[in-house]
């Protein structure tokens, strides 16, 4: 299936390359901000699996590119971690992983959590009881989280 970046086999990423489309995106979104005249880094990211995982990368590694995202079975983008400063302070994430997700397991929710709060961020979980899929019963729950970030 098409992706935003090369993995080497399921759940396992090809981190250099991550990397490498993390910064296009990055510079794709400046260069939107220029021509429509777009407060730089006001992005909020809205992904899921691999759009999630592109954009918690993006958050990782590009902080200043976006003001958060909602992350919808999400995993952790690379293997080490990245760096510790407060590069995300300010910034709202709202992870929404399933219980039973065999991919975005627990352990990868909890490890992208401590991530993404050791860097600054605001970070709220919306756990389900499923699996690697969108519950619908968590739409509100997001849509609230959406307009609340938009208020700020």
């Amino acid at each position: 299936m098409a992706r935003f970046f090369r993995r080497l086999q399921e759940g396992v990423f090809d981190e250099e390359d991550l990397r490498l489309r993390t910064d296009e995106l990055a510079a794709f979104l400046a260069a939107a901000e220029q021509k429509y005249h777009v407060v730089p880094g006001s992005w909020l990211a809205i992904g899921f699996s691999n759009g999630a995982n592109m954009a918690s990368a993006l958050l990782l590694r590009q902080p200043e590119s976006m003001a958060g995202a909602v992350l919808l079975a999400a995993m952790v983008p690379f293997a080490a971690d990245e760096p510790t400063d407060k590069a995300l302070a300010g910034k709202r994430v709202l992870i929404v992983n399933g219980d039973h997700d065999p991919m975005a397991t627990p352990a990868q929710t909890t490890r992208l959590t401590e991530q993404l709060r050791r860097r600054g961020a605001d970070v709220q979980l919306l756990p389900f009881p499923g699996g690697h899929t969108i519950d619908p019963n968590q739409l509100p729950h997001i849509k609230q989280f959406i307009d609340a970030v938009r208020r700020s």
